[in-house]
């Protein structure tokens, strides 16, 4: 799955001035610990499917399961650090808070009236990870969520802030249900933002369709698409410096700045 900085050098022409100066600037240029970048994994049809439209339900199922696994994926340091998706993957800078039992048996004691015990004792859930796709627009995209996250997304606009615009993946439009066409109306909505296309688990950010499509049609007046060629997901890894931040509290021992960092003497094969 290569990096959009790998995508840049695979595009320009081999042995070229490009090439050349996409490698010098990636070798010296320094990269910022809190800079988070992008994996991706692009989709056009073949075969019958060649040059046609590919928003249609039977694509984005055959796509679910490689959705999903990014998910499941982990990696392991020669140290014997083993580090999942969700540790390393963009998903806000707010520490993961683990819990307090003392606080959960204060709460008991007050025989649960006691609100600041009560928002100490349970752990935060693990929010979802920004995946740049037309995937989030519909409720399939419930499958790949952490456990603690699945138990309040239905609610998640309720829980947060109006301020945030959290918007439950299970309230979304089932792709099952949806024809080709339908689906297509679904990701040219226009959200609160002003723009088109599919949001995160907060409306607040929205993937525009020309962020993750390629040969876009749409009606004469630009509202709706009528066909996409092609599509990516951009799997988006967090900073190894916010990645090791946001793990101070939850896995103090994984919170190593120089263990994230992508080096491939760090990885274990």
């Amino acid at each position: 799955m290569p990096t959009l900085d790998e995508l840049e050098v695979q595009w320009s022409n081999r042995g070229g001035h490009l090439e050349r100066e996409l490698k010098i600037m990636q070798e010296l240029h320094k990269k910022d610990p809190w800079e988070p970048r992008g994996m991706v994994t692009m989709f056009v049809g073949k075969g019958s499917l060649e040059g046609h439209d590919v928003m249609r339900p039977d694509v984005m199922e055959e796509l679910l399961p490689l959705y999903k696994r990014f998910h499941d994926m982990t990696v392991t340091t020669k140290s014997g650090l083993a580090y999942s998706a969700r540790d390393l993957c963009f998903r806000g800078a707010v520490p993961d808070y683990p819990g307090n039992a003392a606080a959960c048996a204060a709460w008991e004691a007050s025989n649960k009236t006691d609100s600041k015990m009560m928002a100490a004792c349970s752990p935060t859930p693990i929010f979802p990870c920004l995946i740049m796709s037309p995937m989030d627009c519909f409720s399939e995209t419930a499958e790949a969520l952490h456990s603690s996250y699945a138990a309040v997304d239905p609610i998640v606009d309720k829980i947060l802030p109006p301020e945030m615009l959290g918007r439950p993946y299970t309230a979304r439009p089932s792709f099952r249900n949806l024809s080709a066409a339908e689906m297509k109306q679904v990701v040219s909505t226009t959200r609160i933002t002003g723009t088109k296309g599919c949001p995160w688990w907060t409306e607040t950010t929205v993937y525009s369709p020309s962020a993750w499509g390629g040969g876009l049609e749409w009606t004469p007046d630009k509202s709706v698409l009528t066909k996409v060629s092609a599509f990516m997901f951009v799997f988006s890894l967090d900073g190894p410096r916010r990645s090791a931040f946001r793990m101070k509290l939850s896995k103090p021992s994984y919170a190593v700045q120089s263990e994230i960092e992508d080096r491939p003497e760090h990885r274990q094969a």
